[in-house]
């Protein structure tokens, strides 16, 4: 036997367990790298949840925000409204203070007439 033969001998069964286990290694960085891709695509799609959450949020808060904001519009126009029908009824009052104010200087007028012509005054 020749010393070649030898080596041949004990390396064959070497090179076979580490093609096997260069196998075995390739199989499991194989599977890390689905477990990896799949944790990246699950955090994507959390991320993407998360966004999706935060813009719905936002959409609801404007709503809110144009519902208040056609609320307090409401309310200015009826306040609004209020102001005109008040300023309405203040000249109202005015002019019937005005008119009573003249028939009372009239009535004071004739009262004096006739306080003269009873010789009063």
């Amino acid at each position: 036997m020749s010393p070649g033969a030898f080596y041949e001998g004990e390396i064959a069964p070497l090179e076979e367990a580490l093609m096997s286990h260069a196998a075995h290694v390739h199989q499991l960085v194989e599977g890390i790298g689905f477990q990896v891709a799949g944790s990246l695509v699950g955090a994507a799609r959390q991320h993407a949840a998360v966004r999706e959450n935060r813009r719905l949020s936002d959409l609801e808060a404007v709503e809110r925000l144009v519902a208040e904001l056609d609320r307090a519009r409401r309310i200015a126009a009826q306040a609004q409204a209020e102001t005109r029908r008040l300023r309405t009824e203040i000249a109202a009052h005015a002019n019937e203070t005005v008119a009573q104010r003249h028939r009372a200087e009239r009535a004071e007028t004739a009262c004096v007439r006739y306080a003269k012509a009873l010789g009063i005054v």
